[in-house]
Formats: C-alpha cells, structure tokens, sequence
C-alpha cells in the first residue's frame, strides 16, 4: 500500500516510495485488493480498469494497464 512515484529520468523509469513535490502529469490510484489482484494477474487490466481511478494525461495514465510485476521471494534478493 501507500504512495508511490514513477519519473521518467535519464532515459529510464524510476520507482520512489512516497508522493513527488513536483504536480504529476498522470496519477493512477487504487484499494490494495485492486493492486495486488491486478499485479498478480488474478483479474484482467479489462477488469482493473473499472477499479482504478485515472486523472491528467491519459495516454500516459492508461499505461498502467501495460505494467508486468514479478515476484521474487525474499531469499533470492
């Protein structure tokens, strides 16, 4: 759960813990159940996209529907 920034900075996408200072030019939001159900494959983007709260660019927004998650269990980090 909580807040989370992704910036795009120097030719690559970075992930932060917490909200950036800066206005965002998309935000996505979503309950736990949602994320994880989503991340995990357990519903379809089609079925997310009904859950999820998309503000500002759009295309950009939407993008989040593309995201792929791997899991890797703590041992092997």
């Amino acid at each position: 759960g909580g807040t989370w920034t992704v910036s795009y900075e120097s030719s690559n996408w970075e992930l932060y813990a917490g909200k950036d200072e800066d206005e965002p030019s998309a935000t996505v939001a979503m309950t736990q159940d949602t994320a994880w159900r989503f991340l995990t494959r357990s519903i379809t983007a089609s079925e997310a996209r009904s859950r999820i709260r998309f503000d500002g660019d759009e295309t950009l927004s939407h993008k989040f529907l593309d995201v792929v998650s791997v899991m890797i269990p703590r041992a092997l980090r």
